[in-house]
């Protein structure tokens, strides 16, 4: 395993169902949405969206099914619906296909 892969595991795990729980930082009211890049062992995404009413989840989800190529109701809140850590749990891709996306961001 190379450092890149132990750096991008520790925000990205695989889970049992072939689906994959990734750990994110959240930094919400931003200027743009963007991947910042690691927050610890977080991936730091910035949302424009205010954190109110659960715009910045919502908004957050929109976003990271684009990034990863799949649908929005294959990405879900798995924890953290009101704090800035959260893990979000991706289907609809192998978890070697959401890797290399990840490593493309980074």
């Amino acid at each position: 395993m190379t450092e890149d892969n132990g750096t991008l595991l520790c925000c990205l795990r695989q889970c049992g169902d072939g689906a994959a729980l990734l750990k994110v930082h959240v930094q919400p009211k931003a200027s743009r949405n963007a991947v910042c890049g690691l927050h610890g062992d977080a991936l730091k995404v910035a949302i424009q969206a205010p954190p109110v009413d659960g715009k910045a989840n919502d908004s957050l989800v929109k976003y990271l099914a684009g990034v990863f190529g799949v649908t929005k109701r294959d990405v879900q809140l798995h924890s953290g619906q009101t704090s800035r850590q959260k893990y979000f749990k991706i289907m609809g891709k192998p978890y070697p296909q959401l890797v290399l996306v990840l490593k493309s961001l980074l």
